[in-house]
Order: structure tokens, then C-alpha cells, then sequence
């Protein structure tokens, strides 16, 4: 896999599910409120921006 090591460690230890593919999402909205997902799952702002 292309993927780093520590992002695959971090996966595991935050109890995300890793296929191959890892897909981010952030919305952030007019007002500044934010929403993260990582591979479907609800996810922090930090835990995004440490992927």
C-alpha cells in the first residue's frame, strides 16, 4: 500500500476501517462550523489534519 505506516497506525488506534482506499471529508459552513469524516465515519478536525 502507498500509504504511510503511522497514517495506518493512527487508523487502527482511532478504530477506523482501512481497504485500500482512504477518502477525507471536511465541510465547513458559512458560519465556521465544521464536519469531518474519515472513510464514512465521524472524524475531529484534528484527527484529519493528523492524517
Amino acid at each position: 500500500s502507498d500509504v504511510n505506516q503511522r497514517v495506518l497506525d493512527l487508523l487502527e488506534a482511532q478504530g477506523y476501517d482501512f481497504d485500500g482506499m482512504l477518502i477525507l471529508h471536511r465541510i465547513i459552513t458559512s458560519d465556521g462550523k465544521s464536519q469531518c469524516r474519515v472513510n464514512g465515519k465521524p472524524a475531529t478536525a484534528a484527527t484529519v489534519r493528523e492524517i
